[in-house]
């Protein structure tokens, strides 16, 4: 739709970079999703696709737009918060996420100050959620009173020292802690998760919050596996954590729950791969910043290839040195042109989804300096048979250094 260049800052580290870096580009893509399904602020004209039904052309509907990713793990988390923020109904089909979702994260803080209270992350997870209510204004009350003491304990020494609303909601959080935790003693586990959505009216609170028939789903299957759980041999609240804990680390996640059907008016985030074979009115082709993953062809010692065989480093331990072999560096070429071959069929894929509008969204530190780059390059090494260079593709390090390759090829 159109380019915004965005700096980022050269001191982060490049995972924090990436993560602020698709943060923004999701309130991005929000922003422009509203700017679609709300009349035009200057004619009043509001976006309309053909519907495949009727054959007639009507308002643009959240179930019109798909968001496609080219690598859904972790990004598609930081879409689905940035949008919820926004109040737009989202959903991914990930396969994961499950235990980083806010219901999850929430309930499961709660069951481990349960269990142990003494536990900073998870007190302060709950107590700044809907169930404890403070404000970060409290949290910092609390924390004033003992700067060096873990926060539970803060906590009790602000029961005796605050006064007014802060001390109302101290003393109902501890009482109600206290009583959650006598009850663990008895109840079956599965039964105090449920009598803990009933007593905070965190369930009914989820449902009101967007995909919040989603978001009770998840909360009913963390019910339901705490019900399988104590059918297992091993029972109680803290055996249960640590199996929780050891899942996220062995196998690390599970699937949220599965309610949205074809029908429903969300938008959908999903992968290209996914989106092969398939159509969508808008489509938002997004995070086309991300570079292509040739770390493992630089780093790994040894290389296999199919047809080239094995291409291996020759290492001299006796005056300590190492290089690539021309085996190695045979090896390792074949393998970046075809990976580029690969990337530029998903490419194709993504770009041949949209059937009324496709938005391009990527993040570049410094869009200005990267496109005066590819013009140097372009110029230097000119066109081949009136086509773009092939030694220009492999410069590139992104599907937006493509994009904008094409732009400046088309204007040289």
């Amino acid at each position: 739709d159109k380019i915004e260049e965005v700096n980022l800052g050269d001191e982060e580290t490049e995972e924090e970079e990436d993560v602020d870096a698709i943060s923004l580009e999701a309130r991005i893509v929000a922003r422009r999703i509203k700017e679609l399904l709300n009349p035009d602020v200057k004619t009043g004209k509001i976006f309309k696709v053909l519907d495949k039904e009727t054959g007639e052309y009507r308002p643009l509907k959240y179930k019109d737009i798909v968001i496609l990713l080219r690598v859904t793990k972790n990004w598609s988390e930081l879409f689905l918060e940035e949008l919820g923020y926004e109040g737009i109904p989202v959903y991914a089909d990930t396969g994961t996420g499950y235990f980083e979702t806010i219901e999850i994260r929430t309930i499961m803080s709660l069951l481990k100050i349960i269990d142990n209270p003494m536990q900073d992350i998870p007190l302060v997870t709950v107590l700044r959620s809907n169930i404890g209510k403070f404000t970060d204004n409290d949290l910092v009350t609390i924390r004033l009173n003992d700067k060096y003491d873990d926060f539970y304990t803060c906590l009790l020494k602000s029961r005796i020292s605050v006064e007014g609303e802060l001390k109302e909601k101290i003393e109902t959080f501890l009482s109600n802690l206290k009583m959650w935790q006598e009850e663990q003693e008895y109840l079956a586990l599965d039964e105090l998760i449920w009598k803990i959505y009933s007593d905070t009216g965190f369930y009914n609170y989820c449902g009101l919050m967007p995909n919040g028939n989603l978001r009770q789903a998840n909360l009913r299957a963390l019910f339901e596996r705490a019900k399988q759980y104590e059918q297992a041999s091993f029972k109680g609240l803290y055996n249960f954590i640590k199996f929780i804990d050891k899942l996220k680390l062995g196998s690390g996640d599970l699937g949220s729950a599965k309610l949205i059907g074809e029908n429903d008016n969300v938008i959908r985030i999903m992968s290209i791969h996914k989106s092969k074979g398939l159509e969508f009115p808008v489509v938002f082709l997004a995070n086309v910043g991300k570079q292509f993953n040739m770390q493992s062809l630089k780093i790994d010692p040894i290389l296999l290839h199919s047809k080239l065989g094995i291409g291996m480093k020759y290492i001299n331990h006796n005056i300590q040195v190492e290089y690539d072999t021309n085996a190695k560096i045979a090896v390792k070429n074949k393998l970046i042109q075809e990976s580029i071959s690969e990337e530029m069929r998903v490419l194709y894929v993504a770009l041949t989804r949209a059937k009324e509008k496709l938005i391009i969204t990527g993040i570049s530190k410094d869009y200005e300096k990267d496109i005066e780059k590819i013009k140097k390059q372009v110029q230097i090494y000119g066109k081949v048979e009136n086509k773009i260079n092939p030694i220009l593709l492999k410069k590139c390090k992104s599907y937006l250094d493509w994009i904008m390759l094409v732009s400046v090829y088309n204007k040289f």
